[in-house]
């Protein structure tokens, strides 16, 4: 599968596109297919090596704290109810993947109507005024 992965700390120039092994579920976790990862400015900050005192992430690593797809598979003893249910969940590490393995316990579903490539606002933002 491809990743975007950080081999060294850096600017952007340092997130390459790799090929690595699919992930497997494990017991209680679910293989996501990523449709979207998040971006935020702690990734850059963690890329960078400035936070290295709160988070000790060393490269190489593949960064993306959480991701919104659709579960693929499921590992043993977790529901197979899972199958084909698109969720949003964190990920801690590995959001930036084509696929991720993560516990089933923190599964979000989203709604049908939402789609990955739908623009998100925050609730300040989209609430009625």
């Amino acid at each position: 599968m491809r990743a975007v992965r950080v081999d060294e700390f850096g600017g952007p120039e340092v997130l390459v596109v790799r090929e690595l092994p699919d992930p497997e579920p494990g017991p209680g976790e679910v293989l996501v297919e990523v449709g979207a990862a998040n971006v935020i400015y702690l990734d850059t900050l963690i890329r960078g090596g400035a936070a290295r005192d709160h988070f000790p992430q060393t490269p190489p690593y593949v960064p993306g704290g959480s991701v919104v797809g659709r579960v693929a598979e499921v590992g043993p003893s977790t529901d197979p109810a899972w199958i084909g249910v698109r969720v949003l969940t964190r990920t801690d590490d590995g959001g930036y993947a084509d696929r991720v393995a993560v516990p089933a316990e923190g599964l979000v579903r989203v709604p049908g109507e939402l789609r990955p490539s739908t623009p998100w606002r925050s609730w300040s933002t989209a609430r009625p005024r």
